[in-house]
């Protein structure tokens, strides 16, 4: 839980700058959907800002597409999942990321049938 009692989806800090993004696997947001989500990320980062002074409070919406088109969504920036592995270092093709996503997928219908 974050300052406030609201739920993050992921937050993290790296060096001097603490990470909060709001994780939606689709952009399609119904006319209330949108804008409730980006004033969840606007709240939550002001009280990351008061909860972690001295720190840069980076907050976004992440997108579990690879790439997007969208920059923002109500003022927002979005971040997609190119980005998201490109600032954690982490070293993930577009095809690695799509073989995971088939595999976890696998899994839960596999584990679905057998129940």
């Amino acid at each position: 839980k974050a300052p406030g009692n609201k739920d993050v989806d992921i937050l993290f800090k790296i060096g001097n700058t603490v990470y909060y993004r709001e994780c939606k696997c689709s952009l399609q947001l119904d006319s209330e959907k949108a804008p409730a989500t980006a004033r969840k990320v606007e709240r939550i980062a002001r009280l990351l800002e008061g909860t972690y002074p001295g720190c840069q409070v980076d907050a976004a919406i992440v997108n579990m597409a690879w790439t997007g088109d969208l920059s923002d969504m109500k003022g927002v920036k979005i971040e997609y999942m190119n980005e998201f592995f490109d600032r954690l270092e982490a070293s993930i093709t577009e095809g690695e990321y799509e073989s995971l996503g088939k595999e976890i997928g696998r899994r839960i219908i596999s584990d679905a049938t057998h129940s």
